[in-house]
């Protein structure tokens, strides 16, 4: 069965550290691993890169966006125009203001359960590697990540926490 990780993160994560999921994300790659993200500057493009750089040889990967050219992105996989309520009971349970949200934010806060779930909602990613220096109280698109991968028991590593860092690099060199 193919293993599938979410790579995801802040658009404000460090260069250096942007440096590193590419480098990740190139080794998963070659492991054989699919990529889910989400089409944002920052982390999500460095995972987008590295894991592209496979040597010329395509690999999977599954790029959400909340609507067409997000980002001047080219994925295909686009929330629909409706969010299912499906995907809007599982958002509105994680993120406690989903009320008052704009569209736009729904959308965004949308397309990151796809991001950990899957299309159908029934494949969720192994792990997730990502970068925040938000705390869990915050709720941006990545806590929101995290949050879900949490209630579904889904390992993370969030870069921004050192022994998270070490732990991910261990489990790594287990991982064929």
């Amino acid at each position: 069965m193919n293993k599938i990780y979410a790579g995801i993160g802040s658009r404000n994560t460090p260069p250096d550290i942007c440096k590193e999921f590419t480098s990740i994300a190139l080794i998963l790659a070659f492991k054989g691993y699919t990529l889910r993200s989400g089409g944002a500057a920052g982390a999500d493009h460095a995972f987008e890169y590295g894991h592209g750089c496979n040597n010329g040889v395509p690999t999977p990967m599954e790029i959400w966006l909340p609507w067409k050219s997000f980002n001047k992105h080219y994925s295909t996989l686009i929330l629909e125009d409706t969010i299912p309520e499906l995907v809007m009971g599982i958002t509105s349970k994680i993120y406690d203001r989903w009320d008052t949200c704009s569209e736009g934010a729904r959308k965004l806060h949308a397309r990151n359960v796809y991001q950990i779930l899957g299309h159908d909602l029934d494949k969720p990613v192994d792990f997730v590697v990502c970068w925040t220096d938000r705390d869990d109280t915050d709720t941006g698109g990545t806590q929101f990540g995290m949050h879900l991968a949490k209630e579904w028991k889904i390992p993370i590593y969030n870069f921004y926490k050192e022994e998270e860092k070490k732990l991910f690099y261990k489990d790594l060199d287990t991982w064929k």
